[in-house]
């Protein structure tokens, strides 16, 4: 323990948050806690003098900067933990944190392979924890609000008719192409790196419910994979086309098409603005952004851009489950969990249908979601 002159009870601190990570991601999430007046009650970092200089530069003065996670779980008192560590160390710190009695939020990847996955589950279900992931994509704002409009369109956002195709691009843009592919802090190539963003969109606009009818993936001569694509289709037969690259430079785009028109989303898991084009009118620009500000009950002029919109709101939906509890939430209903666990087995199907590589997961290996 490096500083500290804050101490209270879990019952006063309801909604403080120790946060694990010194990184940029977790100075974009202390900037948004600060705008929700949310206490943050510790950093911890491998580096204190990061967490040092992190707490300084947000003025912390009672946020207490620890070298050890063991004195973390021993003296601090939020109720829940944000995981913004390096990749490889996600799936561990969540695992101490629930078994300590903490509710986890960590960022993407939660996790980077099936035991993994499983030792999660078996941690929520032992303790009763609350545990999401910060994917940007399911909690994004605009993507959330398009999915709740699929099946009717009731509050008119859509107007493209019923829905048919979703056409789903995702890469690195303006990125070292071999620090992705080969990178182990990461996780190294397109599938850990890209293809979770578009995944995560065809899910959460259509649910879980997706069947794999075609799928490959193409590797350099080391191996590594550089892009790849998945066709899918569900019970009311909308086909989904979902593509990543780490070796092109195209845009993150987002295309649903209806028999009425279609919608065009650039950088869709960040953003509130996107093209309406109708059968025989103008294309229309939509924003969305008052409408979610105005549904989160934000400050306007606190939050004023799309960044801080969708990190609030990952942050209410998470405080939103963990209010309700785990009864609630995870008892009989794993939708905050499973968006993520699909995902993970998508990417697993894909990896498995590729010609030039055979995964092999035994079925005692791949956790069990109970409906």
């Amino acid at each position: 323990m490096v500083k500290g002159v804050f101490m209270a009870s879990r019952n006063d601190m309801a909604l403080a948050v120790a946060i694990i990570g010194a990184g940029q991601m977790a100075r974009q999430m202390i900037a948004v806690l600060v705008k929700l007046g949310r206490p943050i009650t510790a950093i911890y970092s491998r580096s204190p003098e990061r967490a040092q200089k992190l707490a300084q530069e947000f003025n912390l003065n009672s946020t207490i900067v620890y070298d050890s996670l063991l004195n973390l779980w021993e003296h601090d008192d939020a109720h829940y933990v944000y995981i913004a560590s390096p990749n490889y160390t996600h799936a561990r710190f969540a695992l101490d944190a629930m078994y300590h009695g903490r509710d986890v939020i960590v960022e993407t990847a939660m996790v980077l392979s099936v035991k993994e996955l499983a030792d999660i589950e078996h941690a929520i279900r032992s303790e009763k924890r609350i545990f999401m992931e910060a994917n940007n994509v399911f909690f994004s704002p605009l993507i959330k609000k398009l999915a709740r409009s699929m099946p009717d369109d009731t509050d008119g956002h859509m107007q493209i008719g019923r829905v048919g195709i979703i056409d789903v691009k995702s890469c690195r843009q303006n990125q070292d192409r071999q620090f992705f592919a080969g990178n182990t802090m990461t996780g190294g190539g397109a599938v850990a790196e890209v293809a979770a963003y578009p995944l995560a969109a065809a899910v959460a606009l259509l649910g879980n419910d997706l069947k794999l009818l075609f799928s490959d993936v193409k590797f350099d001569d080391n191996a590594r994979d550089l892009s790849g694509f998945a066709y899918f289709t569900n019970e009311a037969n909308t086909r989904v086309c979902v593509k990543y690259s780490i070796e092109d430079s195209l845009p993150n785009v987002l295309y649903l098409g209806g028999n009425h028109g279609y919608i065009a989303i650039y950088e869709y898991h960040r953003t509130y603005i996107y093209r309406r084009v109708e059968q025989g009118k103008e294309p229309q620009m939509i924003d969305i952004m008052p409408d979610i500000v105005a549904e989160y009950d934000l400050d306007p002029q606190k939050f004023n851009n799309f960044r801080d919109v969708a990190l609030a709101v990952q942050i209410l939906d998470f405080e939103k489950a963990v209010a309700a509890g785990y009864e609630h939430c995870y008892a009989e209903d794993l939708t905050n969990y499973t968006r993520s666990m699909t995902v993970v087995r998508l990417v697993a199907q894909i990896l498995a249908e590729a010609n030039n590589l055979h995964l092999e997961v035994k079925q005692s290996e791949v956790p069990q979601v109970t409906r």
